[in-house]
């Protein structure tokens, strides 16, 4: 009987341990969630903020601001990080594709916020991972799930929907916006091989030096001068744009990739209600079914590829 007792009592106290556990790992999850979608937040304003600069500043120049003063918050931001990422000189020429094509991605989405409302850029730019399905077939010779073709095909019938067919004779911003999207996706398969051999910090803090360092020349043809307060504003914008990219890497901290990726598309949210406090931007019906089909598209090639792939590993997840 006391043999028994003991057992029991020891049974309970591993049950009251893995609740306990349980609790702590749902509250990290929580506050990571929490975290993110204060990122997501801020990125959400960004782009008004980006849209309205549109009108007085090139868009070399504003790449360059954000940039050059977005380092000041990411690396401040290093100490709330566990690992701490050290630089090496020779990872740069490694980033160098990385920072073309995510450079290409900002140049082009800028471009077609000037261009275009920012809730139809935001759901052209959901065509990210539905890109990087089909550039993984053509370049990586990975073999594409049959329901991954259909969410391709069904993404840009969203898109057709969301500027109809017209609009890709008359209106140029879609152009721009679906250019930014494959610059996006070509950076996404960079960035999963670079992440394998540094943090992702690190990649950040390297994009964001040389993709300013490479706005420098193009400032012979296009600059305009800022005033003090105008100088002020831009670099606010590149301070809030460093410390909402270190918001979106450090809820990797406390939850898994997978329970945070959903958040994401409440970024076609931000962009709605942005546009139409700050511009007075109205979506209209076919809008709002274009921008729904494009999520699902994306949602269903998101849900494909962690059906397919093995869980990470924290280390793994603190990684990517």
């Amino acid at each position: 009987m006391e043999i028994g007792s003991q057992l029991l009592q020891g049974l309970f106290e591993m049950s009251s341990e893995d609740a306990r556990e349980l609790a702590l790992e749902e509250r990290a999850a929580r506050k990571g969630i929490a975290i993110m979608l204060c990122g997501l937040a801020i990125f959400a304003v960004l782009n008004g903020i980006v849209k309205d600069l549109t009108k007085v500043f090139p868009v070399n120049e504003i790449v360059f601001f954000r940039g050059a003063f977005g380092l000041i918050p990411l690396t401040c931001g290093l100490t709330a990080i566990e690992t701490r990422p050290r630089l090496r000189f020779y990872h740069a020429i490694a980033n160098l594709p990385h920072v073309a094509a995510m450079t290409g991605t900002l140049v082009f989405a800028y471009i077609a916020f000037a261009t275009l409302p920012l809730g139809e850029v935001t759901a052209i730019f959901f065509l990210q991972p539905v890109l990087v399905a089909v550039l993984s077939s053509l370049y990586l010779r990975e073999i594409i799930a049959p329901k991954v073709w259909i969410a391709v095909a069904v993404g840009f019938a969203g898109v057709l929907l969301i500027s109809r067919p017209i609009g890709f004779s008359t209106d140029v911003g879609v152009f721009y916006a679906l250019a930014a999207a494959i610059c996006s996706a070509f950076t996404m398969m960079q960035q999963r091989s670079l992440s394998m051999r540094m943090h992702t910090v690190e990649i950040l803090v390297w994009f964001m030096a040389l993709s300013a360092l490479a706005m420098l020349p193009s400032f012979a043809v296009y600059w305009v001068t800022p005033t003090w307060q105008q100088l002020g504003f831009l670099a606010v914008m590149g301070l809030v744009s460093g410390a909402g990219q270190f918001l979106l890497v450090l809820p990797l901290k406390f939850a898994t990739a997978s329970r945070l990726a959903p958040l994401q598309y409440t970024n076609l949210l931000g962009g709605l209600v942005v546009g139409y406090l700050w511009f007075s931007e109205v979506p209209d019906v076919a809008m709002i079914i274009g921008c729904a089909v494009v999520v699902a598209a994306a949602a269903l090639v998101v849900s494909a590829g962690q059906a397919a792939e093995p869980q990470l590993s924290s280390a793994d997840q603190n990684r990517s």
